[in-house]
């Protein structure tokens, strides 16, 4: 019995020390992987037992693991995993509580539905898994207030990681949480990494922008503009506290204006998030700026996502347009889709000359860290960006080398294991590979393939559709038709975005009809479907389809057969949508078939369609081609024909197209002012007044050149206070306050901020500490005084909880620093 006692006492003192160090594992460690985590707790159980006569000098642990050991929480976690590993069966207690154990059954629950014995879709396991984990987990814990065991926390975050892929794959399902709320629940799974984040973030960003990266495309849906800020709220205050289900979101952001004069864009962007680290915040660049231009485009201005976006915007507005596409496109390498997104949109004025006390020190402090890198470390995010900068290579030869240090790693034999778990990184490779047409890239494509069956991934749909993308890009018919033979056979369901692939990629390769009769071939297997009774295994065409085969005559300029796949989508009963009309109204403006152009809109009318904001777009594109170059008459004459056209297709122009108009226009910079004065005129001569958007768009145009406009500027705000006693347009507003403190009017802009303060309107903290920091620059001490004071006596509801982050914010911690609280 002593020494079963003492070998007991040896291994619970190991497995402390060990649990410390797990518990203490840096976020970029691959001990905080959950395969990791598992691996290493079941390795540690079973080593061989240290005999008397070994020396019982404990291995060298890091400071902080030393603390987690002296820690009872972390002692007791450490023994209850002792417990259930090296016991065969459940260690007699006390009677244990009905609370203590039903957490151990709601895992085992959400474990037994993520195998999927039952062959359910990604979709319903993912439904299933994340019911279990809100209603029940979750609610359990909370109640309990324990933490589960590592083992079964692993099985947890395994579950809630498939929920995050089916999301990203199936966006637009309703059924399944936002991506807010996946980063929500992982939060309340105690799993606060940063990187797991970015990573949802930036591909629920490819997700939203990839098939919307011509300029004309339809505006996002809403829901998913406000599930996006609602992730940029959860990450901004994911290390400021509660961060779960339950939490309040909002934005925590650091405002440094004083460090905007810096040259290099990565740090720049790091000032938003200065409690992150730098391996924290892969990806990070690409995500913000593709957000800032999304929410930029002025067809989602009037949306409430925008409005809630507004802090967020704000900070990053003289962050991104110091730089042009040249300095962002490296920043960009490994995320080419939102680069297809970002890159036809940046075409912004740079600012690049700011004031002398923004520039950055000439001698900038250098942080070294003290951490190395972990062994084994493996992030899809950085293998993502290799393989994108690999395959841009004219050879095969990078792109070859990059895979083999993937399967093949010098310092993780649980690669395997971690690749397991990332099927959507296979699917981007082959992507990649099959868009190249250099020798090899077919053998590359079957490597790929063994190595994923071996695995025990087996090709899903959007594998197939991943393959078909990349050989259509690579226009290759051929492997097309090969591989969907092969999938018709084997009797996969097919859904309508694969079905799109391949109707286009005919009808941009293929022969003259070979679009339309994959859509005629599309309806043939979904009425025999029908008559079989198993419409579960076929797709009805639909205008998606149609507007694919569309897609790929228009590029062959083939408008015959455009016309015949029109007729047939007629016969069938599926009406053109607005998408299907912006497609050939861009096509006819390129060409200059101004009378079919006038019926095609015509037709849009009889058909009931309302011309959207692309709508506009297009034919605003196709008319101010070249204005900039043209002299006054002729821009007078360019513009009175668009308003002349849209009178003959009685469409009456209202806010929202004049806004694109003055977006369209102001982006040709000075050249454009004359046009500008002309479109404002036909806005006066309408009736309508100037909408907030509109003033928000002359004012950044009238700041956007080497020196401001100020004169425009006040003669704009005078107008607008002509018309209006009450300052409600809060964003015109702080949009005015902004530029004229940038452009050295600081007295000015706090006329405003006094003015908006009168009728309880109170900007945003971010917004008035460059304000505060220029009065103390320049030695105002009243003024100083008079604006904390301000700020310090209006009624806002974050400002209710003393010590909260509304008090911790870098505003009120200059104005304690320079004593201007004393006396209040």
């Amino acid at each position: 019995m002593l020494a079963s006692k003492t070998v007991c006492t040896q291994c619970r003192s190991r497995l402390l020390a060990s649990a410390a160090k797990v518990g203490t594992a840096r976020p970029n460690s691959t001990a905080n992987f959950p395969a990791a985590t598992a691996e290493t707790s079941r390795t540690e159980a079973g080593a061989q037992q240290p005999s008397r006569t070994q020396s019982r000098k404990p291995p060298p642990t890091p400071t902080r693991a030393k603390r987690a050991a002296g820690d009872p929480r972390a002692k007791q976690r450490a023994l209850d995993l002792f417990e259930e590993i090296v016991s065969s069966k459940p260690q007699a207690s006390p009677g244990p509580s009905k609370n203590v154990s039903k957490p151990y059954r709601l895992v085992d629950e959400l474990d037994t539905i993520t195998q999927n014995k039952e062959n359910l879709s990604a979709t319903e396991v993912a439904v299933k898994s994340y019911t279990i984990v809100k209603t029940k987990l979750l609610p359990v814990l909370q109640q309990t207030g324990t933490r589960l065991p590592p083992i079964l926390m692993t099985k947890a975050a395994m579950a809630v990681y498939q929920v995050a892929n089916a999301k990203i794959a199936n966006i637009d399902n309703a059924d399944l949480p936002s991506v807010a709320d996946i980063c929500k629940i992982y939060a309340d799974l105690n799993n606060t990494r940063v990187l797991r984040r970015m990573e949802l973030i930036v591909n629920f960003l490819r997700a939203i922008v990839s098939s919307r990266s011509e300029l004309g495309a339809e505006p996002v849906e809403e829901r998913l503009l406000d599930d996006l800020v609602e992730c940029w709220k959860h990450v901004s205050g994911l290390k400021r506290g509660n961060s779960g289900m339950a939490s309040h979101t909002e934005f925590w952001l650091t405002s440094r204006s004083d460090l905007w004069g810096m040259e290099e864009p990565v740090k720049l962007f790091r000032t938003l998030f200065p409690l992150f680290s730098h391996n924290e915040l892969r990806g990070f660049v690409p995500a913000l700026v593709t957000t800032f231009v999304l929410f930029s485009e002025p067809k989602h201005a009037p949306t409430m996502a925008k409005a809630e976006a507004q802090p967020l915007m704000e900070a990053l507005n003289p962050i991104v347009k110091r730089f042009g596409r040249e300095e962002l496109q490296p920043l960009f390498d490994g995320y080419p889709e939102l680069w297809s997104f970002v890159q036809p949109r940046a075409d912004w004025r740079v600012t690049r000359t700011v004031p002398e006390a923004w520039k950055e020190p000439s001698a900038p402090v250098v942080v070294k860290s003290s951490h190395t890198p972990a062994e084994g470390r493996f992030s899809y995010a950085v293998w993502h960006q290799r393989f994108g900068i690999a395959f841009r290579s004219s050879s095969l030869t990078e792109a070859k080398q990059t895979w083999r240090d993937l399967i093949n790693p010098a310092n993780d034999d649980k690669r395997a294991d971690r690749l397991r778990r990332s099927p959507e990184l296979f699917d981007y490779i082959l992507f990649l590979a099959c868009g190249k047409r250099e020798e090899g890239a077919s053998k590359m494509t079957s490597e790929i393939l063994a190595y994923m069956e071996g695995l025990g991934l087996m090709p899903t749909l959007r594998t197939y559709t991943s393959m078909m993308n990349g050989w259509k890009q690579a226009r290759r018919l051929d492997a097309i038709e090969q591989l969907w033979a092969s999938i018709t056979r084997s009797g996969l369901k097919l859904d309508e975005q694969i079905w799109s692939v391949r109707i286009a990629a005919l009808g941009h390769l293929g022969t003259e009809r070979a679009g339309l009769a994959a859509l005629k071939e599309m309806e043939s297997m979904w009425d025999t479907a029908a008559k079989d009774g198993k419409l579960g295994q076929a797709v009805p065409p639909g205008i998606a389809s149609v507007n694919a085969a569309i897609s790929g005559l228009l590029k062959r300029d083939r408008m015959d057969v455009v016309h015949a796949v029109l007729e047939w989508a007629t016969k069938k009963g599926l009406e053109p949508d607005i998408y299907t009309y912006n497609m050939l109204l861009s096509h006819m403006l390129k060409n200059g078939s101004s009378d079919e152009v006038d019926a095609l809109l015509s037709s849009m009318k009889v058909a009931g369609l309302k011309p959207d904001a692309a709508t506009f777009t297009i034919i605003l594109e196709a008319a101010f081609m070249g204005l900039d170059k043209k002299t006054p008459k002729e821009q007078r004459e360019a513009i009175n024909a668009v308003f002349e056209e849209m009178a003959a297709c009685d469409i009456q122009p209202n806010q929202e197209a004049f806004g694109k108009m003055l977006h369209v226009l102001t982006q040709k910079g000075e050249a454009a002012d004359y046009a500008v004065e002309v479109v404002l005129g036909h806005l006066r001569r309408s009736g309508l007044e100037p909408s907030t958007e509109m003033c928000t768009i002359l004012v950044e145009h009238y700041v956007s050149r080497e020196r401001p406009n100020l004169n425009s500027i006040r003669a704009l705000v005078a107008d607008r206070r002509s018309r209006t006693r009450a300052l409600t347009d809060r964003v015109f507003w702080e949009t005015v306050i902004k530029h004229y403190h940038r452009a050295g009017d600081l007295d000015g802009a706090l006329e405003i901020v006094y003015d908006l303060d009168d009728w309880g309107i109170w900007p945003g903290l971010p917004l008035l500490e460059p304000l505060l920091r220029s009065l103390i620059s320049r030695r105002d001490w009243d003024g100083a005084k008079k604006l904390v004071a301000t700020v310090r006596k209006q009624a806002r509801p974050q400002a209710a909880a003393k010590g909260g982050r509304y008090w911790k914010h870098a505003f009120w911690a200059a104005a304690e620093d320079y004593r201007l609280l004393d006396d209040m």
